[in-house]
């Protein structure tokens, strides 16, 4: 099951890579200022993709980090997605959990990460595995946030990052957070 799950996450990222070179509107609306961004990260870290993945409910915004050109498991990435309203956003959560942790994670225990909002609703479980013959540990954050769904993968080994320099990484993401329901952007 692990390896399914490594698979899939290595074509996802793949098909991110090779269609981010597709000329694409960006809206102007999205808040971008709540995600992810290079100086967020261990300088070891550069810009990899970005895209809008197919929403169907609400309208989300995927960004990607590398710390090695094509180098495999070595990487962490981001998606927001906001939803009209909380109703939608609370069951779509609920769906996110469900799809996101299989048999095998585990809930984290050395992390100090958790959401600054008590209301948040949030899960954290990893998994390992070994990826180019090196131990990996796959953490993966479902974080609800008002009408706002954030979602990380990252890559937890010694190329990669540390568990405390991830976590400090959450923290920042979780500040950037607005205090209100964030608007769907017009057209969506």
């Amino acid at each position: 099951m692990k390896n399914i799950k490594y698979t899939f996450l290595l074509m996802l990222l793949i098909l991110t890579i090779s269609s981010g070179c597709n000329a694409m509107a960006l809206p102007d609306d999205f808040p971008y200022e709540i995600m992810i961004r290079e100086k967020d990260l261990p300088s070891r870290f550069h810009f990899k993709s970005s895209d809008f993945p197919e929403n169907d409910v609400g309208i989300s915004y995927y960004v990607s980090f590398q710390t090695g050109e094509g180098e495999v498991g070595q990487f962490i990435a981001q998606e927001i997605t906001i939803y009209p309203d909380l109703n939608i956003s609370i069951e779509q959560y609920q769906k996110k959990v469900e799809e996101t942790f299989i048999i095998g994670t585990y809930d984290v225990l050395d992390s100090n990460y958790t959401p600054n909002k008590s209301e948040d609703l949030f899960e954290y479980k990893c998994e390992n595995g070994m990826i180019n013959e090196m131990q990996n540990r796959i953490c993966e954050i479902v974080q609800l946030h008002q009408n706002i769904i954030m979602y990380v993968l990252v890559h937890i080994n010694e190329k990669t990052m540390t568990q405390l320099e991830f976590d400090d990484v959450m923290g920042i993401l979780d500040e950037r957070l607005p205090d209100d329901l964030v608007p769907m952007p017009p057209d969506q």
